[in-house]
């Protein structure tokens, strides 16, 4: 009997001839002297100062090293349960180079002791027999239809170690029986389909008269496994020898169903064309259109359209094809399903697109066929299997995928045409669709919406009560905030929960071309929030300090206007109203200004103000005559 080298050379003599006794000793005795062995000599050379390496990379049987889980998987392999007299915690703790001397040992062992209980199973399996030792053990009247504990014979084992010489030495024995089944009633056959090659199948099959139909325990036939594992040339070599493409397993699915659901297009495309029924109604009526919209492959489905699949065909649930493509959300076989007609989509399906495939529902809005939905999308939008359509398409909720203008414009205005009410709003915050494209900056949808008739421009929503205006101040979108304002929102209409206008958040946010085209339209820079704050200190409050100091010029200009000081013309009561402000110690939540700030820039646009030399505590109204408050603003 031939030794396994390259294992063995990795043993003591001392080990090899303890491995004589496998006969008379029970193996796990055998394994569990080896290992008490190399524990005590890793503790005595441990307590000698000896390293390995700070046993940082001891292997474990729960993250082993490569070589260890490579010797360990061999004794998976061999022994259907590990023994309690192995100490697993003690392999565990040995150094690497000592834990693979013991697996491999007991890797040796275990062959050792399948080869003394079935050396032809073994030599028919092993490369270390040679097809021509393994005729000489045939001829010495070894028993062809041997089996293990497993019922896999000796045919089993040449197929699955795919060694096509030693399945014909076997085959040339007139007593072989060539569907022997194991444990789980796969024949040699079976296993030729799932590991090839084709030639050992149209070996079993020609030469030995396999049962191209035998049934494994879960009613698989040779050829639905080859469809499962994707064998497409072993596909074609049984259809060529009439395997019946119709056989179901007893989920009642065929062979085609199987290719499909494990992505296989080339076994699908040798099932088709060896006549493979594409309208099999399989388990609960699903159709193999069904399983390859599942699987999202354009490929399969298109093999399967152009071969006659019933574009709407449904399941026992009533879903069509293009019912699951719109759920998987998959938009080249949606398209291509519409192409041909499907229909079949609830609205449930449909919002379900709207917020995780926006670009399958604009698919959906724009067929030139009825899908499945209503021919108006105004209706009952509260229902429950929906919400709000126009705040779902602008992928307003948490969850919904993201989307850029152009794609929530375009659902935008197909749902519009459909109908969709633009004023319905989120059931959580009340939020409408233009809080939202207001939020956003969109502003080609700010104006289609502001088109809409009804709507409501100054409406409150969200979790603040704001307006669009409100928000789109805060987001900056100069073209945003003039739609609305020339759509004739409110200024001021400050927020419910804070009372914050629309200026006051542009001056948090430090939006200042937001904030002069509000003051353009007429915002107030003295109006107070809850808080007692004006924007102006709003702005001083956020770090906005050049927004402050023009928001205080503005205002400035606003007190001038209710004055009639004498000595004082409109401009110079200007510079005296921004010289009162520039006194008041605006807010600093930086801390990192400097007492005065204000004034000392006010002083610094008086210097360039003026043409005449004045002292900082002169009277100003000579001084700055009709000079123009200089801009203080970046």
């Amino acid at each position: 009997m031939p030794t396994w080298r390259k294992m063995e050379d990795l043993l003591s003599m001392e080990d090899l001839a303890s491995m004589e006794d496998l006969a008379s000793k029970d193996i796990w005795e055998l394994l569990s002297s080896k290992l008490e062995k190399l524990s005590h000599g890793s503790q005595e050379q441990s307590s000698n100062g000896m390293s390995f390496g700070g046993n940082l990379d001891v292997p474990s049987w729960n993250s082993p090293q490569p070589r260890t889980k490579e010797l360990m998987e061999i004794l998976n392999e061999t022994f259907d349960t590990v023994s309690d007299k192995l100490d697993l915690y003690a392999l565990g703790a040995l150094p690497q180079d000592q834990a693979d001397e013991f697996l491999t040992y007991a890797a040796v062992l275990a062959r050792l002791r399948a080869a003394r209980k079935h050396p032809v199973l073994n030599a028919a399996f092993f490369d270390d027999w040679s097809a021509e030792e393994f005729g000489d053990i045939l001829n010495a009247g070894a028993d062809v239809n041997e089996c293990d504990e497993d019922g896999e014979s000796v045919l089993k084992k040449a197929v699955d170690a795919r060694n096509i010489e030693k399945v014909k030495l076997l085959l040339n024995h007139k007593n072989l029986k060539i569907d022997p089944v194991d444990s789980q009633l796969w024949t040699p056959l079976h296993d030729a389909c799932q590991l090839g090659p084709v030639e050992m199948v149209e070996l079993l099959c020609d030469v030995g008269h396999a049962n191209i139909e035998a049934r494994n325990d879960e009613g698989f036939t040779p050829l639905q496994v080859a469809a499962f594992h994707g064998k497409a040339d072993i596909i074609r070599s049984l259809l060529a020898r009439k395997s019946n493409a119709a056989a179901i397993g007893k989920d009642n699915i065929t062979a085609l169903h199987r290719a499909i659901f494990n992505n296989h297009p080339e076994a699908v495309d040798a099932l088709i064309r060896g006549g493979a029924d594409c309208n099999f109604r399989g388990l609960r009526g699903l159709m193999p259109l069904h399983a390859a919209a599942e699987a999202a492959d354009p490929s399969v489905v298109r093999m399967l359209l152009n071969a006659g699949a019933d574009v709407n065909s449904r399941r026992d649930d009533d879903i069509t094809p293009l019912g699951v493509a719109v759920y998987r959300g998959s938009e080249p076989i949606v398209l291509m399903l519409l192409q041909r007609g499907a229909t079949g989509c609830s609205m449930a399906l449909f919002n379900r697109a709207l917020s995780e495939s926006p670009d399958v529902a604009l698919l959906l809005l724009n067929a030139h066929h009825d899908v499945g939905l209503p021919e108006k999308l105004g209706g009952d939008e509260s229902a429950s299997e929906v919400s709000p359509l126009l705040m779902r398409a602008l992928g307003a909720f948490e969850g919904d995928a993201n989307r850029d203008e152009e794609m929530a414009l375009a659902l935008t205005t197909a749902l519009l045409r459909r109908g969709a009410q633009c004023e319905t709003p989120s059931p959580a915050t009340g939020a409408t669709p233009l809080h939202v494209a207001a939020a956003r900056g969109w502003a080609r949808i700010t104006k289609l919406l502001l088109e809409q008739p009804n709507i409501s421009v100054d409406g409150y929503g969200g979790n603040l009560g704001v307006t669009p205006l409100w928000l789109a101040a805060s987001s900056g979108n100069i073209e945003v905030i003039q739609g609305l304002l020339h759509a004739g929102a409110k200024v001021d209409a400050p927020s419910v929960k804070h009372g914050s206008t629309p200026l006051m958040q542009a001056a948090w946010a430090g939006e200042g071309q937001a904030a002069k085209v509000l003051v353009a339209s007429g915002a107030s820079c003295r109006q107070k929030n809850l808080a007692e704050l004006n924007a102006i200190e709003i702005a001083a409050k956020a770090g906005q300090d050049s927004l402050s100091a023009f928001l205080a010029q503005v205002a400035a200009k606003e007190g001038a206007k209710r004055k009639n000081e004498e000595q004082a013309t409109s401009v110079s009561g200007a510079w005296l109203e921004m010289e009162a402000l520039a006194e008041k110690e605006l807010p600093d939540s930086s801390g990192t200004r400097n007492p005065g700030w204000l004034k000392k820039l006010m002083l610094e646009g008086r210097r360039k103000a003026i043409s005449v030399k004045v002292g900082p505590d002169e009277p100003l109204q000579e001084a700055y005559k009709e000079q123009e408050l200089p801009s203080l603003f970046d």
